[in-house]
């Protein structure tokens, strides 16, 4: 065995002054609190510290080393008063392994042997795993049947608070099998009480169990919280050295993280799954890694990685099945072997005492020589059958990825020429926009009237506005989407162009680097600030004097942007009003303005003149 660490020590030491105890109770409570110091020993070793190996590899995950020590110390023959935990232990394994049958056999003589002897606690403990065996084969009546019985048991026995945590744990696992609507806060009710009883018994295994079921029941129940008790339970089951359950635990808070949309957490948890779940050749932990991968992946959007998460989950899937196919058929032959072998002996005993005896038993080695023989008809049987269902599901997957790559590839097809139509309509309206401009400049040379120059004017300058919007869709690579700076760096300097005779000392300056704005809020937009430089241009600036404007904008947080305007002249008069002006360009503004969701604002200090342009999507649905 390994060498113990000092809290071992300590914990027999303590473990010696407890008389009232049965000596393999005082094992299993200090294997529980140290499962990695008891994962190896010798088999010449005593009954005791075969049993400790047996159940520390049982806690650990390693069930193949667990049931062979369970073997080691049957063959020790311990004590009768102590073989009913040996008992126990063996079909907690043998359900481990999907071993069922055998499993109740050995609940039921775990049960025998305990009422014998009178263990209310044994007979207790094996009840709930009663209990938890048809639970896990939904036989759900005779579930719910031996939760009656635990319960009038508890009234009328003493029975340790561990044990009474770890059946209002059980009893919460068939509530949440059975799952509705209002089964959820009794599931609830029943793990608090499995966490109460756990604390005052200083069980934290049995805490850690009840903190990963209860995260489980709020994800199921898309409630909040599940992440801390799923972290609470990994901690705990780590820090215990119970390496499968940790694992479990560690799948669960990847599936929470996969709801919180955290993919790259997400993807760090399940990798380091797989590599100690690939270490161990757990591959029912990689199937659910696997599964769990394939649904993050899809919600990404990545699907060629989703259908190969997805591949590798049918893979280990299938290994899992395989498995324990394998180690069931490898136990028959070895039975039969055996059988086989002490009907020889049995044959050769009786034939030095009758022919007749020697002739019965050749004709019964003869029967099961035909037993044999069926067997294992049916078993490769059964074998060819596998094999071919195997290569039909592989050649089915097969087909389903030619066709995903087909449907992939139509698609690609059909979203390009879905952006070159985009691109030509918008270059197309743009075009018309840049006719529709060119002839109102003509129209505009051949009147003589100046207002009427002033307005046709101002009306090209809100089409050219329009019409940047376009060409910079059509000429950048995202055709739904534009960014702000670069579409005013080529507005502003046209519209400098328009009013030379106010602009000649006039410097401009645009900072708003990181707005992106969808297309059907980058028009209306552009013809708000459109109407707000043309403003200052026109009225800000007499010939002469030198002054600025500026155009800066901001990202506050992912649902808010603002935008200010500013020039340093002399401001709109106090006595305009801007929510009743009639000039067509602040009514403009303030329409465009509501229709947005934009909040409005203008200020006049001494220095500057700005108009602020406030966004939110949470204002906005």
């Amino acid at each position: 065995m390994r060498k113990p660490t000092l809290l071992t020590i300590l914990s027999l030491l303590l473990s010696f002054a407890s008389f009232g105890q049965p000596e393999i109770e005082e094992r299993r409570l200090l294997v529980h609190k140290n499962a990695r110091d008891f994962t190896s020993c010798d088999s010449s070793d005593a009954w005791l510290d075969l049993y400790s190996c047996a159940l520390a590899n049982y806690l650990v995950g390693d069930y193949s080393e667990s049931f062979r020590y369970v073997k080691l110390t049957f063959d020790k023959n311990p004590p009768e008063d102590e073989i009913g935990y040996l008992l126990l232990l063996n079909a907690r394994v043998l359900r481990a392994r999907a071993e069922d049958a055998r499993a109740v056999l050995s609940l039921d003589s775990a049960l025998s042997v305990f009422s014998k002897i009178e263990n209310e606690s044994g007979v207790y403990m094996t009840l709930i795993d009663l209990a938890e065996h048809y639970r896990g084969n939904e036989s759900w009546m005779e579930a719910t049947e031996y939760i009656k019985q635990l319960q009038v048991y508890q009234v009328n026995h003493q029975v340790p608070d561990e044990y009474v945590s770890r059946f209002y744990h059980r009893k919460a696992a068939i509530w949440t099998e059975l799952w509705d609507d209002d089964s959820t806060e009794t599931v609830k009710a029943d793990l608090m009480k499995s966490f109460e009883y756990a604390e005052r018994a200083n069980t934290p295994w049995q805490k850690a169990w009840a903190l990963l079921d209860y995260g489980y029941i709020l994800h199921l129940a898309l409630e909040d919280g599940s992440m801390d008790y799923f972290q609470q339970s990994a901690s705990l089951l780590d820090s215990l050295g119970y390496t499968r359950d940790y694992i479990n635990a560690e799948i669960n808070i990847a599936r929470a993280l996969i709801i919180q949309k955290d993919f790259d957490a997400c993807s760090e948890r399940l990798n380091h799954v797989i590599e100690t779940a690939k270490e161990r050749g757990w591959n029912i932990i990689l199937a659910d890694a696997y599964s769990s991968l394939a649904q993050m992946y899809e919600l990404q959007g990545k699907y060629k990685e989703a259908y190969a998460a997805y591949r590798e989950y049918h893979e280990y899937r299938l290994a899992f099945v395989r498995q324990i196919f394998d180690d069931k058929h490898a136990e028959t032959m070895a039975r039969l072997g055996t059988q086989s072998a002490r009907n020889e002996l049995m044959a050769t005993a009786n034939a030095k005492t009758a022919v007749e005896k020697n002739y019965e038993a050749e004709k019964s080695k003869n029967k099961l020589y035909v037993v044999l023989f069926i067997v294992s008809i049916i078993g490769l049987s059964f074998i060819t059958w596998f094999y071919w269902r195997t290569k039909s599901l592989n050649r089915t997957l097969a087909q389903q990825k030619d066709l995903t790559a087909e449907a992939n590839k139509n698609l690609e097809h059909a979203l390009d020429q879905k952006d070159i139509i985009y691109r030509e309509l918008h270059h197309r309206v743009k075009n018309n926009l840049a006719n529709l401009s060119g002839l109102i400049y003509l129209q505009e040379r051949s009147l003589s009237s100046a207002e009427a120059k002033r307005a046709l004017h101002d009306t090209r300058n809100r089409i050219q506005a329009m019409s940047a919007i376009h060409k910079g869709l059509y000429q950048t690579d995202d055709i739904i989407q534009i960014d702000l700076q670069s579409y005013l760096e080529e507005l502003t300097p046209s519209l400098m162009t328009m009013y030379t005779e106010h602009t000649d000392n006039v410097t401009w300056t645009i900072q708003c680097e990181g707005i992106i704005v969808e297309i059907d809020k980058a028009v209306p937009l552009a013809m708000i600030i459109n109407e707000m430089l043309t403003n200052s241009l026109k009225y800000a600036f007499d010939e002469d004097r030198e002054g600025i404007i500026e155009v800066k904008g901001k990202v506050i947080n992912e649902n808010t942007w603002e935008i200010t305007v500013s020039d340093d002249g002399p401001g709109l008069p106090e006595e305009v009003d801007l929510k009743n002006n009639t000039t067509l360009g602040m009514k403009l503004i303030h329409v465009l303005s509501e229709d947005l969701g934009i909040q409005l604002e203008y200020n006049n200090n001494e220095s500057l003149s700005t108009f602020t342009l406030k966004y939110s999507t949470e204002n906005n649905g």
